[in-house]
């Protein structure tokens, strides 16, 4: 690691489509590198949209960045975040 943390689990606001699956690919939003890997996910209880748990490059977890999550033979976009304390 030399020092510093690669990767952070943070989370992701799905725009549609269903939960994605333990271990789908989260991509950068022009879908030119992989950048993480979803852990867990969920249909939220606010809104009934996706919401899902990812172990994502640190370089990609600043709140409100757009990524895209590819499985199933669909790519959605998502949003990063992470509850503030």
């Amino acid at each position: 690691a030399m020092g510093h943390v690669n990767r952070e689990l943070r989370g992701l606001k799905l725009d549609s489509g269903t939960p994605p699956q333990p271990g789908t690919t989260v991509l950068a939003a022009d879908q030119s590198q992989e950048i993480g890997q979803v852990t867990s996910s969920a249909l939220s209880y606010a809104d009934g949209k996706p919401v899902a748990l990812a172990l994502i490059r640190s370089s990609w977890t600043a709140d409100d960045t757009q990524v895209a999550v590819s499985g199933d033979g669909e790519t959605v976009t998502a949003t990063v975040f992470w509850p503030a304390c």
